[in-house]
């Protein structure tokens, strides 16, 4: 076994990989940028090195760097993690040839699988179904067009570099063809470096199932069961579980023999995952190949009770697997929810911002790996995965209980997040009976799920209660540190002469909207609120931002979290933010012009499409910005006439900065 190895991720998988190398007795090494520096990664590890500031080219995706901060740490091995270089056969070819030991298979076997044209030929010729469509080399736009109609609409196109659901486009008829095509190859290019593209056929209501595997420098492959990983938004994985419910047990073995044929023939070494397409006459078909760890990989631990970093790293060392597989047994049922920093309310846009407070629950059979903590500032430059909830059970039934409590328990303040989202959706009929496919959400009809993060009355007042409880507690402050602490001046009964004068609380969901104003009164141990000519009797406690209070002889428990304008309250799978008005001034603002296109986010702008006076319709894409990976494009809200422009093709900007008018035509 290496003595010494380096980490070239960041994040909760950086932290996964630290955790079991250092119980194994490695010494680990860190790497971060400027902009993770404080990261827990680098806080964990035993060692850490400073890779470069600013664009991932200078620091996670520069090999060199990375090389060189083996060098210097004396490192043996080097594990990639998940995204970044993980998949990069020059990087893991750079690695060896500097003498170091990779963690994951060949980069001739990375660079096989990594490319879908090559890997889906391959697969073909084994006599192992692929999904019907175009893989060839041959990239021109005709040959392209004529393939797509052979193939029938809607298809998809991806880019042969492509994964993690980037990279991907659905294509509903011939005249979106061209236009989705630009697309996919500008975000290709820019993401991996190579704008080639397949063409497959899109399989509706189909099921996303995969095989882990693993395979060592002995010929010996063995199969870790499947996962499940269908319900995803826009192709990204966002619940996944372990076994596949539902599947028939012959077609599960199909699956598996599948899976460990396909590894036989390109002799694989490490952990490996297998993507099939399931359709509903359960036929399977080749999709894909990580030479990867994925980021679901803890729902497999969970039902076979392994660590498959573990394995990783013995297998790198060049130990026989650990088991074969009659060893290996699948127990339980396990479930795996993604956290997200994005705005289920805005189109599920990426969401940047500082992390004032979080909770995840505490449980039996609760697996938390998230890599947050309070004044963190979740960026644009990487992935906004937060947390990934984990939960295990001796039925599906009562795996996806724990997970839709642990859901209910889990909050995080500072960001927009998607756990709202991710309660609502768990609480779906079909996700109960196993019926997702890989097209359900974005299918279903989700504003139901917003209602979770509107306020109500009774957020209102926990809002207000808050708000008073600190007045309450600075006036007692400045009452014990005054020469006269009974003077009647520091009482806060709001006593006068002709009557008790209310205090005045402004709160509106935000910035933007009119202000509900609440008025209140102290009463007996508590206080009497108004809101809308409604009366409510209030008295409680407020403890580390957690609210235990009686409202109109009803128990209210939640959490109520203060920033400097903003109230956080979270009551459940309840999640609303308003904003507080501290000068108890209500001017009506004017709603911006509809023409006044603003950044939806902070990112990158990658590409304007028109020019000043040029006339659009309504649709017609703008503008693109690209933030956290993914590429935004700005239609054209309704036919008009462009009158300005204010942004730059290379120029960062800040969510709700000005780039364009459009004036009605």
């Amino acid at each position: 076994m290496f003595k010494k190895m380096l980490v070239a991720n960041r994040g909760e998988i950086a932290r996964r990989i630290i955790k079991t190398a250092k119980g194994m007795g490695i010494t680990t090494v860190a790497v971060y940028s400027d902009a993770d520096s404080d990261g827990l990664h680098v806080k964990e590890a035993d060692e850490a090195i400073f890779l470069g500031e600013g664009a991932l080219s200078n620091n996670y995706l520069n090999v060199n760097a990375i090389i060189d901060a083996m060098r210097y740490s004396k490192s043996d091995a080097i594990h990639p993690g998940y995204g970044f270089l993980s998949e990069n056969h020059k990087f893991a070819r750079a690695v060896n040839a500097a003498g170091f030991i990779f963690v994951g298979p060949s980069a001739d076997t990375i660079e096989l699988m990594g490319q879908k044209d090559s890997a889906k030929q391959i697969i073909k010729n084994s006599g192992i179904s692929t999904v019907p469509g175009y893989s060839a080399k041959r990239q021109d736009l005709i040959t392209l067009e004529r393939a797509a109609k052979r193939i029938g609409y809607p298809l998809l196109i991806k880019a042969t570099a492509g994964g993690g659901g980037r990279g991907m486009r659905l294509v509903r008829s011939a005249k979106e063809f061209r236009e989705t095509l630009t697309r996919v190859r500008h975000e290709a290019s820019s993401i991996f470096g190579k704008d080639a593209v397949v063409l497959e056929s899109f399989l509706p209501n189909a099921r996303h199932i995969e095989v882990q595997i693993f395979g060592d420098s002995f010929n010996n492959i063995v199969h870790l069961y499947e996962r499940d990983c269908s319900v995803q938004r826009k192709y990204q994985k966002i619940v996944e579980e372990a076994p596949a419910a539902g599947v028939h047990q012959k077609v599960k073995q199909s699956l598996y023999d599948s899976a460990l044929k396909i590894a036989e023939l390109i002799n694989y070494v490490g952990a490996g995952t297998v993507e099939f397409l399931l359709d509903k006459n359960n036929r399977f078909y080749f999709m894909e190949m990580n030479t990867r760890l994925q980021v679901e990989h803890p729902v497999t631990e969970a039902v076979t009770g392994l660590d498959i970093v573990e394995w990783q790293l013995r297998i790198a060392a060049g130990e026989q697997l650990p088991l074969r597989q009659h060893q290996i047994q699948c127990r339980g049922h396990s479930f795996e929810a993604r956290i997200y920093a994005e705005s289920p309310s805005n189109k599920f846009l990426p969401q940047t911002g500082v992390i004032t407070h979080f909770v995840f629950p505490e449980s039996s059979n609760l697996r938390v790996d998230a890599a947050i903590e309070e004044g963190m500032h979740v960026t644009r430059y990487y992935d906004g995965l937060l947390a990934k909830l984990i939960t295990h059970a001796d039925n599906r039934k009562n795996a996806l209980k724990k997970l839709v409590s642990a859901l209910e328990g889990s909050h995080i303040v500072g960001v927009l997040t998607n756990r709202t989202f991710l309660y609502w959706l768990l609480m779906q009929q079909t996700i109960t009976n196993a019926d997702t496919h890989t097209a359900w959400i974005d299918n279903l009809d989700c504003s139901a799920s917003i209602s979770l993060g509107k306020a109500m009355s009774i957020d209102y007042i926990c809002a207000a209660f808050r708000v008073l409880n600190d007045r309450k507690n600075i006036k007692e402050k400045k009452a014990n540190c005054s020469n006269d602490p009974f003077s009647p001046w520091h009482h806060q009964d709001g006593w006068r002469i002709l009557g008790a004068s209310p205090q005045v609380i402004a709160l509106s969901p935000s910035k933007k909207d009119e202000p509900k104003t609440i008025e209140a009164i102290p009463h007996e141990t508590g206080w009497k609120l108004f809101l809308n000519n409604r009366k409510f009797f209030v008295s409680g406690r407020v403890c580390d931002n957690e609210i235990k209070a009686q409202i109109n002889d009803k128990a209210v428990s939640c959490w109520v979290i203060r920033s400097e304008s903003s109230i956080d309250i979270i009551r459940g799978k309840r999640h609303c933010q308003l904003t507080l008005d501290t000068n108890y001034s209500f001017p009506s603002e004017e709603k911006e012009k509809d023409g006044n296109l603003v950044a939806p986010i902070s990112g990158l702008v990658t590409e304007i499409f028109s020019a000043k006076n040029d006339i659009v319709q309504k649709g017609t894409p703008l503008l693109a910005i690209e933030a956290m990976k993914m590429e935004h494009t700005i239609p054209a809200p309704f036919t008009g006439k462009i009158k300005s422009i204010s942004c730059v093709v290379g120029h960062n900007v800040e969510e709700g900065t000005s780039l364009m008018v459009l004036d009605v035509t």
